[in-house]
């Protein structure tokens, strides 16, 4: 999947809160933070936003179906799983060295594994 002049955003959360109300109505915009901060680079330039959504399974969710200008895949993980990447390595140890305080880090090996399973997801969503 590769394009010119796209952009490409792999996090953790999507945009857009993907569980539907049961009215049916359109997912909900993510208030803050990195949606925010990259919606108008994503609008003007086009590309990709690649997430964990909560769904067991690999997709993609088109423009008409979030109200964006650009599509959302989403990357297939089991909650544990997630909660282990993100909660635990990405929060317990990435965060930690990254604001300079290595002295809170927390090591666990279990970590470190859902974190190369969670990355291996990622990189093939976008192969």
């Amino acid at each position: 999947m590769r394009s010119s002049g796209r952009l490409l955003v792999l996090s953790h959360a999507p945009p857009v809160e993907v569980s539907r109300r049961a009215s049916g109505g359109r997912p909900r915009r993510a208030a803050g933070g990195l949606a925010d901060a990259l919606n108008d680079a994503m609008r003007e330039h086009g590309g990709m936003w690649v997430a964990w959504t909560a769904r067991a399974a690999d997709g993609e969710l088109a423009p008409a179906d979030t109200g964006l200008a650009y599509p959302v895949r989403s990357v297939g993980l089991k909650e544990r799983d997630a909660t282990t990447f993100y909660a635990g390595f990405a929060n317990q140890v990435l965060w930690p060295l990254c604001h300079m305080f290595p002295n809170r880090c927390r090591f666990q090996p279990a970590f470190w594994t859902a974190y190369q399973q969670a990355n291996e997801r990622f990189a093939a969503a976008v192969r």
